[in-house]
């Protein structure tokens, strides 16, 4: 499905005990220091905002505005206002991203969608493994040794770095 978009884009799913976005937090200074641009969506729950009451924006869009893009010297947001009954799909998301500007989309949660997938996994937890139910997981990133089948391959979820490298070597160093 992603063999033609320009971009890597890579998955990162865990079960819901797992931190993802610190996970993710983690990684992306050791991509800048590498020269990596990285765009991560993040799935949320409905209905967020990150708009603040009181403020003109939040209000013009409770009055009506059904995009509301809030922009200085150094960042904008758009705020859209739309009704969804069904979640949007990843191919959506990645229509609001600046493509010029990264070398690299991380993408938190969505598990739906053919796109690469690195599966957190922390054995103490209890939890199954994802990989056997997602074909798209391409590794596993765990703190303790695992037998997985030779296609997967094992990361080490306490060395930042091992998870930077494997992207790095897998999709990004033929996109420059």
């Amino acid at each position: 499905m992603f063999d033609d978009f320009p971009l890597p884009v890579i998955g990162l799913i865990a079960d819901k005990s797992i931190d993802k976005s610190a996970f993710i937090k983690v990684h992306l200074p050791l991509f800048n220091e590498r020269g990596w641009r990285v765009g991560v969506i993040k799935e949320v729950h409905d209905r967020f905002d990150v708009d603040q009451p009181g403020t003109a924006s939040f209000e013009m869009r409770k009055a009506g505005a059904t995009q509301m893009l809030l922009t200085s010297g150094q960042r904008w947001a758009l705020m859209y206002e739309r009704e969804c009954h069904q979640p949007p799909k990843l191919e959506e998301h990645l229509a609001h991203l600046e493509l010029d500007e990264l070398d690299l989309v991380l993408v938190e949660t969505l598990g739906d969608g053919r796109f690469p997938k690195i599966e957190l996994h922390k054995p103490a937890i209890g939890k199954p493994l994802l990989f056997p139910q997602d074909d798209a997981i391409v590794a596993v990133a765990t703190d303790s040794p695992l037998i997985l089948p030779d296609h997967i391959h094992q990361l080490d979820l306490n060395q930042p770095l091992d998870m930077v490298q494997y992207i790095e070597c897998h999709y990004l160093s033929s996109s420059r």
